[in-house]
């Protein structure tokens, strides 16, 4: 039944590829041939009869119309002959004669998918017959197992190092090895021990005195680039990563303000002084850090 739909489904194709082909040559021969001119004063012609036609909605632009017939000329000049490259035509012949070659090659391969099934067929009857000439039923399994495979194989998983790496080696010549497996029941299953919950406050205070040691020692450290309650990077000598982060956060929060006025964590108030401003390079510990020569106020 698919063969024949196949067959149908070709043969329409290819009547429709051999109409096109030749109607589409004399087509493209007319269309080369006639004059723009010619095709301009045909459209003003219809233009002039589309505008001769009582309208009681809103009226139309001439030029709109003109544009909308000019625009349909292209359309059929590009889908005979091409603008810029392959025609319309060409490409819809090339398209469907590659549906053809498709439908053909899916076609030969159903045809041997069931030439296959066929002699798969036969095979299962011989096979058939060989379970039928068994003695008993455990030769039956014998057979099956040759034929088939084994019935419900089993995966061993987790397996420790070998004492040997020999592949002659069988498992009974080697070490026994014990797997402790727990139970799937739900009768069966160990029961977890509850646990009450752990006391976290004392890891937590660790936690916390730790933090405040560190931040000490960072106050401490920015201390020593505040002179006479000003930090000028001009005049720093050098200047570690850590305490840089904390001074251009200052700084960029006070640029940020349209008064340039910010507070810093603990909240002290400072201003930026960009008055006398020029580049400047700041010696840190992992390089020169080059910027304007701004000047960190505080207040009080």
């Amino acid at each position: 039944m698919c063969l024949l739909f196949k067959e149908k489904i070709i043969s329409y194709l290819r009547n429709f590829v051999k109409g096109l082909q030749e109607h589409a040559m004399i087509l493209e021969d007319y269309i080369q041939n006639i004059p723009f001119e010619n095709i301009v004063v045909l459209i003003e012609k219809t233009v002039n009869y589309e505008m001769s036609i009582p309208r009681m909605d809103d009226k139309i632009q001439k030029q709109d119309v003109y544009d909308n017939f000019m625009a349909r000329w292209d359309s059929i000049y590009s889908w005979f002959l091409g603008k810029n490259g392959i025609s319309e035509v060409n490409r819809m012949s090339d398209i469907t004669n590659e549906i053809i070659r498709k439908i053909t090659r899916y076609a030969q391969q159903i045809g041997e998918l069931q030439n296959q099934g066929a002699n798969r067929a036969e095979e299962y009857k011989h096979i058939s017959d060989l379970f039928g000439k068994c003695q008993d039923l455990s030769q039956a399994h014998k057979m099956s197992a040759l034929f088939f495979g084994v019935d419900k194989p089993l995966h061993m998983q987790a397996i420790y190092n070998r004492n040997t790496d020999s592949i002659d080696s069988g498992v009974y010549e080697e070490e026994i090895t014990y797997y402790a497996l727990e139970p799937r029941t739900r009768v069966a299953t160990v029961k977890t021990k509850r646990q009450p919950a752990q006391d976290y406050n004392l890891e937590r205070e660790q936690q916390r005195l730790e933090i405040l040691e560190h931040k000490q020692a960072q106050n401490e450290k920015l201390k020593n680039y505040i002179r006479d309650g000003v930090v000028d990077f001009e005049k720093i000598d050098i200047l570690d990563g850590e305490s840089r982060k904390i001074l251009l956060s200052w700084l960029s929060k006070g640029l940020n303000d349209a008064n340039k006025t910010s507070k810093t964590d603990d909240g002290r108030e400072f201003y930026i002084d960009d008055s006398n401003l020029k580049t400047i390079e700041v010696k840190c510990e992992d390089g020169m850090f080059v910027m304007p020569s701004y000047r960190i106020c505080f207040k009080g």
